[in-house]
């Protein structure tokens, strides 16, 4: 894995495009972290950019949300999920917009399966216990983002990816030898400038060293940042399954580290896949 040293990532960056922190959300964190927030003016904050308000009510009525009606405001989208799953919600949309190139389907796809990420990592930090529910969902989210910067910066990246898909080794792994860089590091440095939390930027960061995992591990990663991975490893096996993908090599990696960390019996974490898969389907019929 690449060593992350701050004084020396330059050379690890040329070429990269890391978009800064929107000021909307500045201006949204400040709101919400006033002794005094008023839920009016965290509306008011999202609705004055008229794309990203149409954008956050879309995915609050989505199907793996589940909302037990539809929201046709801010407003009541705030009222139906709360400030801080809205605040991820806009999160998720700037960084999109931010993170995106014209015309390209396969990008699309990509962050829909962010998105699907994110409400499955939500759902199973009920059951897999050791973080909140809104960092999780942000964690499905932004795990990943560095990929598209990865196909920003180079050219021959799909090959990459491809190569990944057959690997015996960890996806950054892969990247590491045709790239000198990987994803996790890129989307550590995204995470970090827009200021996302410590243990959260942590977890993105080591997101594909199951190691950390075991109890005797040096790797100096908080409960919180482990729990997060292993809600990864497992949200990600969840969705390739509901998706028929054949993406084994990730679970065949890191399933006895998720089994060994949540200290789970033999069955018991297929078991929470298997749930997972069916309430996933349910929500897609």
């Amino acid at each position: 894995m690449t060593t992350l040293v701050d004084a020396g990532l330059s050379p690890l960056l040329r070429g990269f495009e890391i978009p800064p922190c929107p000021a909307v959300l500045n201006d949204l964190r400040r709101e919400l972290d006033s002794d005094d927030c008023d839920p009016r003016r965290v509306a008011q904050l999202i609705s004055r950019d008229v794309g990203l308000s149409a954008a956050v009510i879309r995915v609050a009525n989505s199907p793996a949300l589940a909302l037990q009606r539809k929201a046709k405001t801010i407003g009541e989208a705030l009222s139906l999920l709360g400030s801080r799953q809205i605040l991820n919600l806009v999160v998720g949309e700037l960084l999109k917009r931010l993170v995106s190139q014209e015309n390209s389907p396969s990008l699309e796809r990509f962050w829909d399966r962010a998105a699907l990420s994110a409400a499955v990592c939500a759902r199973l930090s009920g059951r897999l216990r050791g973080s909140q529910r809104d960092t999780a969902y942000c964690f499905g989210l932004f795990r990943d983002c560095g990929i598209p910067l990865m196909m920003q910066r180079f050219s021959d990246y799909k090959t990459t990816l491809q190569l990944a898909n057959r690997a015996s080794t960890s996806f950054t792994d892969v990247e590491d030898s045709r790239h000198g860089v990987d994803h996790a590091v890129i989307g550590y440095l995204l995470a970090r400038s827009w200021n996302l939390s410590a243990n959260l930027c942590a977890a993105m960061r080591s997101h594909h060293e199951f190691s950390a995992l075991y109890q005797e591990s040096d790797s100096g990663l908080s409960v919180e940042s482990c729990t997060l991975i292993g809600i990864g490893v497992v949200a990600e096996r969840v969705i390739s399954l509901s998706q028929n993908a054949s993406e084994e090599n990730e679970w065949r990696l890191g399933r006895d580290a998720v089994s060994h960390f949540f200290s789970l019996g033999e069955g018991e974490l297929d078991d929470i896949v298997d749930d997972e898969l069916e309430h996933l389907r349910a929500c897609n019929d």
